[in-house]
């Protein structure tokens, strides 16, 4: 017979995980999302910038600093899509700097 305190942890932790998964799920959904609208995002700045090169002979310095942002954010989404980090990126942490080596 087991011990009605123990059966009740298992419960208790059961049902913990469950509802973090619950969480987890929703997270993945919003964060599919967000890093399409993303993809979208890098096209237009990588068609802008081809652009700006085409037009100036230079590229766009501010863009260029949030294309990296922008990278270094679509990394950190796909390290929390993947089950890499449970840290959640951006809004729910700071905008990635752009400046830390992938």
């Amino acid at each position: 017979m087991e011990d009605p305190l123990t059966e009740s942890a298992e419960k208790a932790a059961w049902k913990r995980n469950a509802s973090e998964s619950g969480f987890r799920l929703l997270f993945i959904i919003l964060f599919g999302a967000i890093i399409y609208l993303a993809m979208i995002v890098v096209v237009a700045l990588v068609v802008f910038q081809l652009g700006n090169r085409f037009i100036t002979g230079n590229v766009n310095t501010k863009l260029q600093h949030f294309g990296k942002g922008l990278n270094a954010f679509v990394h950190e989404v796909l390290e929390y899509l993947t089950f890499n980090t449970d840290r959640k990126p951006f809004p729910f942490a700071d905008w990635p700097s752009g400046s830390d080596s992938l």
